[in-house]
C-alpha cells in the first residue's frame, strides 16, 4: 500500500518513479519502523528522491541522501 502511495505521489508531481524503486523505499521504511531506528536511504534516482522528500511517513523515520549532484537548489540530504 505504501509503495502505491509513492507511485501516486510521483504521478501527482510529475516525477518518473518505478514500481521497484517505490517497493524498495517502502521496505526500507518498514525496516526503520520495525527496528525503531532512523535509517539512511541512499539513492541516485532524482525522481524518487524528490517524491520521498514530500512524504512525511518517510522523512520521519529515514534520512534521505541523494548521492549525485543535487538539482534546482534542493539539498542532497533530508
Amino acid at each position: 500500500m505504501q509503495a502505491r502511495s509513492v507511485l501516486r505521489k510521483g504521478v501527482a508531481i510529475n516525477r518518473n518513479v518505478g514500481s521497484a524503486d517505490a517497493l524498495i523505499a517502502s521496505c526500507c521504511r518498514e525496516l526503520a519502523l520495525e527496528l525503531k531506528a532512523r535509517v539512511v536511504f541512499y539513492t541516485a534516482d532524482w525522481g524518487l528522491y524528490t517524491v520521498l522528500r514530500q512524504i512525511d511517513s518517510f522523512t520521519s523515520v529515514m534520512t534521505l541522501r541523494f548521492i549525485l549532484l543535487p538539482k534546482n537548489g534542493i539539498p542532497a540530504e533530508t
